[in-house]
């Protein structure tokens, strides 16, 4: 938050200004003249705009629509130089599935690339749109599925894991490719682990390296 000697933020009312561009150059000359603070102030409300410090060279205009706190703008408070986004942080659903209009931070692409557990079925579905990484445990003969939602900017791994009871046989399904055409026969033993390195060559066709009983 942006505050002056007394804690008071410098907020503006959604009804105080007629554009944005208006919003912003107050908001700069706020930057100059208060300290500034990381995270949005209790009093503000939905309309309402704050301002976010993120190292003393980087603050934002932020703008609270009740729900999220939508970047409007990136200012350096020593040169005056302004990037306007007008666009949210991306959340980790947002960057899985490659929203629009979204700004990517480190925490949310780190915590984007976390293993999603697939649920276990006759035909195991791959969703691409849900995660970069997956994980499954077999509890019967299954299928892994034609992934869907493909794009070739996407690639990442599976974790096939065997169950308490083991014996588990995993075939692909036909848009899986493999080295040679050969389909890999994964590990039986009871809690054993396989690994499926995948990267889609095209619309719908993808790649599997697979890599057995990884200890």
């Amino acid at each position: 938050m942006s505050q002056d000697g007394t804690g008071a933020a410098a907020v503006v009312g959604p009804n105080s200004l007629a554009t944005v561009n208006t919003a912003l150059n107050l908001i700069i000359g706020d930057l100059r003249s208060f300290d500034a603070g990381a995270s949005r102030p209790s009093w503000i409300g939905a309309g309402d705009w704050w301002v976010k410090e993120i190292s003393a060279t980087q603050h934002r205009l932020m703008y609270y629509n009740g729900t999220t706190d939508v970047i409007m703008a990136e200012v350096n408070p020593t040169t005056g130089a302004r990037v306007d986004f007008f666009h949210a942080d991306a959340t980790v659903t947002e960057y899985r599935a490659k929203a629009a209009s979204r700004i990517i931070t480190p925490a949310i692409a780190a915590a984007a690339a976390a293993k999603v557990t697939l649920a276990d079925a006759a035909t195991i579905a791959v969703d691409l749109a849900l995660g970069f990484n997956f994980k499954v445990t077999l509890g019967g003969n299954r299928t892994l599925g034609n992934p869907t939602n493909v794009s070739e900017m996407v690639g990442g791994v599976i974790e096939v894991i065997q169950d308490g009871t083991g014996g588990r046989t995993l075939a692909l399904g036909a848009n899986w490719v493999t080295a040679g055409g050969v389909a890999p026969t994964f590990s039986t033993a009871a809690g054993a682990k396989d690994l499926i390195a995948f990267t889609p060559l095209g619309a719908s066709e993808i790649f599997a390296a697979v890599h057995l009983d990884v200890k």
